[in-house]
C-alpha cells in the first residue's frame, strides 16, 4: 500500500493510514508506545529545516525519537545512507546503537560492529552508520560524503569546527522518497545544556535569545535554516506526573 513501507510482517506508517502518525506494526499489533509521538517528537520527525535541534533534559524522549527518525527514513528511501555522530563511539554504544539493538533484526537490519564503523545494514539497502567524531582531523574524514541525513547526538559537545566541516556532507542526489513525497539532506541533533558548542547552538537556533550568527562566524546565515525543539519531562508520557516511572525518575534526577 502506498504511504507505508513493509517488511516480513511489519509495517512503519509515518503518515497514518493506520492511526496515528509514525506508528510501527507487527502482524496487524501495534508496537510503538502509546503517547509516540508527542507534540515536540512529531516536530522533530516532520521538520522540514535544514537543521533542527531538539533541546531539554534528559527523559524527554529525544534519543528515542532520533532512532525512529532514522529507521523511518530508511524505509522511505531504499538504498539511503545516514550517520549518527557523537564524541565517541562507546558513548554511542550505550544510548543510540543500544536503542536500535532493541528492535528484531529483521526490522532494523543486520548490524556489523566494528571499532571504527559500525553500522545497520537493511535489506532494501539503505545503512545507518555510527561514528565518533573527538577531533578536527576525524571531522575531516567524512568530507566528501554523501547522506541522506546526518545526526548530532549530544551536539553541544561538538565545536562548530568540527560539525560544520562534516555537514558539507549532508546531500543527496532524489528529490522524492518511495511514495513520493519531497526528500533532502537535513542535519538533525540532540542536546542537553551546556558544553563547548552550546553557545554557537543557541546562537544560531535562537534557543534563549534572537537568532543570530556568532560574530567569529563568517558563515552565510538563514535564521529559517535553523528549527529549535525545547523539550522536557513533562513532554514525554511515558515519565508523567503521577506515573510510578515518572515519579521515579524525577526523584533519581532530584539526588544527581
Amino acid at each position: 500500500m502506498k504511504d507505508v513501507r513493509q517488511t516480513e510482517g511489519w509495517v512503519l506508517d509515518p503518515h497514518g493510514v493506520y492511526g496515528p502518525k509514525f506508528q510501527i506494526y507487527h502482524d496487524g499489533v501495534k508496537q510503538t508506545p502509546d503517547g509516540f509521538p508527542h507534540a515536540d517528537q512529531l516536530a522533530f520527525l516532520e521538520s522540514k529545516s535544514v537543521h533542527t535541534l531538539f533541546g531539554g533534559m534528559r527523559g524527554s524522549g529525544k534519543t528515542f525519537c532520533a532512532v525512529h527518525d532514522a529507521l523511518f527514513l530508511a524505509y522511505r528511501v531504499p538504498g539511503c545512507e545516514m550517520i549518527f555522530f557523537r564524541k565517541t563511539l562507546n558513548e554511542l554504544r550505550h544510548t543510540v546503537i543500544s536503542m536500535f539493538l532493541k528492535f528484531p533484526e529483521e526490522l532494523r537490519g543486520k548490524f556489523t560492529d566494528s571499532l571504527v564503523s559500525p553500522r545497520l545494514v537493511l535489506k532494501n539497502g539503505s545503512v545507518i552508520h555510527f561514528a565518533s567524531v573527538n577531533t578536527e582531523e576525524a571531522a575531516s574524514k567524512y568530507q566528501g560524503r554523501e547522506f541522506v541525513r546526518i545526526y548530532f547526538d549530544e551536539w553541544a559537545l561538538l565545536p562548530w569546527e568540527w560539525w560544520s566541516m562534516i555537514a558539507g556532507s549532508a546531500r543527496w542526489p532524489l528529490s522524492e522518497d518511495a511514495d513520493g513525497y519531497p526528500i533532502f539532506a537535513q542535519i538533525k541533533g540532540l542536546s542537553n545544556p551546556g558544553g563547548p558548542g552550546s553557545d554557537t547552538l543557541r546562537c544560531l537556533f535562537g534557543a534563549d535569545c534572537p537568532k543570530h550568527a556568532p560574530k567569529n562566524l563568517e558563515i552565510e546565515y538563514d535564521p529559517d535554516d535553523y528549527f529549535f525543539i525545547k523539550s522536557d519531562l513533562s513532554k514525554n508520557p511515558v515519565y508523567a506526573v503521577g506515573t510510578a516511572a515518572g515519579d521515579a525518575y524525577r526523584k533519581n534526577l532530584r539526588n544527581k
